[in-house]
């Protein structure tokens, strides 16, 4: 898959088209979260040049700090469902 021309294609549609063919769009991708890493990641690799690339994800998304409250988190999966609210900066 071309993440240009698929960037394209889906800026050319209407956004009721675009929420209609998503599923579609995304396959074999779960949500649009993972799909648009692999386009950046795809665009990364072609744009690099000669540089070296390394793509480092964190391993763990932490509870809220304020928003929408302390200790919010939307996910008990792994250790971010356990962790202690964090203290505020």
């Amino acid at each position: 898959m071309d993440p240009y021309k698929t960037v394209s294609t889906i800026e050319g549609m209407t956004y009721e088209h675009a929420e209609k063919m998503t599923r579609k769009i995304i396959r074999p991708y779960p949500n649009t979260y993972t799909f648009s890493k692999m386009l950046g990641e795809q665009m990364l690799q072609k744009e690099k040049g000669s540089v070296p690339l390394c793509i480092v994800r964190p391993a763990i998304i932490g509870p809220a700090v304020r928003d929408p409250f302390p200790g919010w988190v939307d996910s008990l999966i792994g250790p971010a469902g356990t962790l202690p609210p964090p203290s505020p900066p």
